[in-house]
């Protein structure tokens, strides 16, 4: 089951460690430290009551503040000084199977909508493994207003965390949150538009006549990525540094530059074919010129063919550079929306369309349409797809925690994203990768089958070698 981890980089810094890596040592250390207080993204609690329905509706209201603000963490167990807030010290809280599986029933039947949250056990290393400290991460939510039943109030009331104290949103309020609700799912569409077109724009310029791969990555819930000299030094090494996965990717980024509020990582400054934007807000996109071979079709008119495993390795690539970005650099957590386009040329977006009858030269790209293919060399081309199209795009929504790593939720989620892509072709799914990320090795072509072989049985990814 795929995962969405609490982040908060504020409490990182008081904690020294991440929600999911931290001990009960590490609470421990901050007893009496004045600067572990409450506060907008911080609770601490003892317990909340004896009474089993008045604790559940206690826990509903607090998980549903945290949600209907920015997030944050309530922890059970822990002691606080009452004139400061700060923590006192450990007193340890129930942590067993029935306690985790009554705080999930709780937030089940108490919030609505569910929103998105992490629990945790701390085992008090000097207890027999039943008592600790509870941990409940409240992840900010796309999905707010958030919603309660109240005994005090009449119908569904809607509890905000502010500060240290919890208030109840009023009427034009709760319209509001309604309507940012709606209002930034389409922002996040606009935001994918607009970083495509940003990234498709450097090809444009440079002259590119070839077909393009874009992969666009926009957080539900958006990051913060200051740009620096200490953070363009980091992206320097870890983008330049990192090891492309699969054999003849044609080239790799070798430049790191500062954009309008990204950094940009390119293979070449002058004639790029390959250039990746690093948003702030934990945005990003991968373009890419794909292997294309052109071929005769029945009417002997040249068609390109684009490699269908290049076009799903390109992706799988992108996934994880994508989404180190977004959790490692910008803090975001949670989901994302990924779009896919494979263009026959820049100019089939809108943007340039106006563009081709400027060019002197004639048509100034390659290819009018595009099919799907597989290839081991020019003189022999096997087409896959069963329609030729200008430009094809494919949009999904993936978890940013199951792809920062090479593993089989990485596979999984690259057969889902680039299936959206190549079913615009005709082709039903992607034939490298199964739905449940098993890889076949065999679809990569017979001169790539050994190192696929090598990098799933390197990192625990189940394998089939034949089906031809």
């Amino acid at each position: 089951m795929l995962r969405m981890s609490f982040r908060s980089r504020r409490l990182e810094a008081l904690l020294g460690a991440r929600f999911e890596d931290l001990t009960y040592d590490d609470f421990k250390a901050i007893e009496g430290n004045p600067t572990a207080v409450e506060s907008d993204d911080l609770d601490w609690k003892v317990k909340y009551s004896d009474d089993k329905k008045e604790a559940n509706a206690k826990l509903a209201k607090d998980v549903a503040a945290f949600a209907n603000a920015t997030g944050g963490m309530l922890v059970l167990g822990m002691g606080e000084d009452r004139a400061t807030s700060a923590a006192s010290r450990a007193v340890n809280h129930p942590i067993t199977d029935r306690t985790e599986r009554e705080i999930h029933q709780a937030i089940a039947s108490g919030v609505f909508p569910l929103p998105r949250y992490n629990v945790r056990r701390l085992h008090d290393p000097a207890g027999d493994g039943s008592q600790g400290l509870l941990l409940i991460g409240v992840l900010p939510s796309p999905l707010a207003p958030h919603a309660i039943l109240s005994a005090s109030r009449p119908d569904y009331a809607f509890p905000r965390r502010r500060g240290t104290k919890i208030d109840w949103l009023n009427e034009p309020e709760i319209a509001t949150a309604y309507r940012r609700r709606f209002a930034e799912s389409a922002s996040r569409e606009k935001r994918l538009d607009d970083i495509e077109f940003d990234n498709l724009e450097v090809f444009f310029e440079t002259g590119q006549r070839e077909p393009i791969l874009t992969i666009s990555l926009v957080p539900e819930i958006p990051g913060d990525f200051t740009i620096d000299r200490t953070s363009y030094a980091e992206v320097q090494e870890a983008v330049l540094g990192f090891g492309t996965i699969g054999p003849n990717l044609q080239r790799t980024l070798r430049e790191i530059t500062v954009g309008s509020a990204r950094l940009q990582a390119t293979d070449a400054h002058t004639s790029p074919r390959i250039h990746c934007d690093f948003h702030a807000d934990g945005s990003g996109v991968w373009g890419v010129v794909p292997r294309v071979h052109a071929f005769n079709d029945d009417e002997d008119e040249a068609v390109g063919c684009a490699q269908t495993h290049n076009i799903v390795t390109h992706i799988l690539n992108a996934l994880v550079v994508l989404s180190r970005h977004a959790t490692e650099r910008a803090g975001v957590t949670g989901t994302a929306l990924v779009r896919v386009s494979l263009w026959s040329s820049v100019y089939d977006h809108q943007s340039f369309t106006a563009h081709i009858g400027l060019s002197l030269e004639g048509k100034p790209y390659d290819f009018d349409t595009l099919h799907l293919g597989r290839f081991e060399n020019s003189q022999q081309v096997d087409v896959e797809s069963s329609r030729t199209v200008q430009q094809a795009h494919g949009d999904s929504v993936v978890v940013l925690e199951s792809i920062t790593q090479e593993n089989m939720n990485l596979t999984q989620t690259a057969a889902y994203v680039a299936s959206t892509l190549l079913q615009a072709f005709g082709i039903i799914e992607t034939g490298q990768f199964r739905e449940d990320g098993t890889v076949r090795s065999y679809a990569f072509g017979r001169g790539d089958e050994q190192y696929w072989l090598d990098w799933s049985t390197a990192h625990g990814i189940p394998f089939v070698r034949t089906g031809r």
